[in-house]
């Protein structure tokens, strides 16, 4: 992959009409129904989701109008500081607004979807979640692809298993990565997009 491919830093503007908080966290969650994980994946991102919302706006990138095939994309239950995009974004905008969401983030937490390797490609540094082994073997390929994108861009990337990480422990992570100096880096570049004109992990 790494020979054949060569990918640059999408520049995009801020999504200012959608009156979005300064800094905020993206999250995106999808399962696939083959695997049987739905439960227990979940839990687990609401789990997530609630601790970090705690601790600042989480805006979740579903506007329901998906392009993920097979995969579902998994209820969050409403919580302080969680603030949903749908109904706000009709179809024919919906892919243009989210990458523009997702580029004016400070951090991104999905399970592996088109959001990994499209948050890596704006600068935003990501977490990104699978389920067992299994879920890991199935999409090796994605991550190998994000590998790539990471290291060509220098956009942050940690992977990890949802079952060796509890969703407290892995919000905690989360936080600490989003230091003060990462505020100040993602204050800059927004500001550097609304002119016109963002390290790693766990596996």
């Amino acid at each position: 992959v790494s020979q054949y491919s060569h990918y640059t830093r999408i520049e995009t503007e801020h999504p200012v009409e959608l009156d979005l908080p300064a800094h905020y966290v993206a999250v995106r969650f999808t399962s696939d129904p083959t695997w049987g994980d739905r439960p227990e994946t979940q839990g687990y991102v609401n789990e997530l989701v609630q601790a970090l919302a705690a601790n600042g706006p989480v805006v979740a990138l579903y506007t329901g109008y998906s392009i993920e095939g097979l995969s579902e994309e998994l209820t969050l239950d409403a919580c302080d500081g969680l603030i949903s995009l749908r109904d706000r974004v009709g179809p024919r905008e919906s892919a243009r607004l989210e990458t523009r969401v997702l580029a004016g983030a400070d951090l991104c937490v999905c399970t592996m979807s088109s959001a990994v390797p499209l948050a890596l490609c704006c600068g935003v540094e990501t977490t990104g979640l699978y389920l067992g082994q299994h879920g890991f073997n199935v999409h090796w390929w994605h991550w190998a692809v994000a590998d790539v994108i990471a290291s060509q861009l220098e956009s942050g990337l940690a992977v990890v298993d949802l079952r060796q990480v509890p969703a407290l422990q892995l919000a905690d992570r989360v936080r600490r990565r989003g230091t003060p100096l990462r505020s100040r880096r993602a204050t800059a570049r927004r500001q550097e997009m609304n002119r016109g004109g963002r390290d790693a992990g766990i596996r």
